[in-house]
């Protein structure tokens, strides 16, 4: 009976030292979300002001061609 419980205990044990470890797994998952969540408006941000950026570069260089454009359209008609 008695070695019976020292089983029983030993399982107990056991299961505590898992529980512990999954409590602090959990621990870990939970200030990785919260990092997560933290940084995705900063991302996001980021991207945005990068893509402003390229839009801004692409349309200053077609508003060049168009004003090439126009100006060869100009002098093409003075003649």
């Amino acid at each position: 009976m008695e070695k019976l419980l020292i089983e029983i205990l030993s399982k107990l044990n056991s299961i505590e030292t898992k529980i512990d470890t999954l409590e602090s797994g959990q621990k870990e998952i939970k200030e990785s979300v919260h990092r997560i969540e933290l940084s995705q408006p900063q991302d996001i941000v980021a991207l945005l002001e990068r893509m402003n950026k390229t839009l801004e570069n692409k349309t200053e260089v077609l508003n060049k061609r168009v004003f090439n454009v126009e100006t060869e359209i100009e002098r093409l008609n003075r003649q």
